[in-house]
């Protein structure tokens, strides 16, 4: 738990308004928890897919699309942007 509070606060330190651990509800970042394991590993080649929180709601996504664009945080913008591009184009 602490791993993920310390890596919640490095990415949302920089946030006017950053998101907390105990801002969701305790059961579900427990629950979440159990599918998190942290691991260190040098990598030699990257293969990718996109995971933008289709998964998600409507709701949770436009959300999380609108926090990101009015983050000081450049790269969270850009993400923001991408998942708004993937919300026109669900087959991209």
């Amino acid at each position: 738990m602490a791993h993920l509070n310390d890596l919640t606060n490095l990415n949302e330190g920089e946030r006017q308004e950053p998101w907390h651990l105990t801002d969701a509800p305790h059961d579900f970042i427990e629950k979440l928890s159990h599918a998190i394991v942290g691991v260190r590993m040098e990598v030699r080649n990257l293969i990718g897919c996109w995971k933008m929180i289709q998964h998600r709601t409507e709701g949770d996504r436009s959300g999380t699309i609108a926090g990101l664009l009015n983050s000081n945080d450049f790269v969270g913008r850009e993400v923001a942007k991408t998942m708004q591009s993937l919300e026109s184009n669900p087959g991209s």
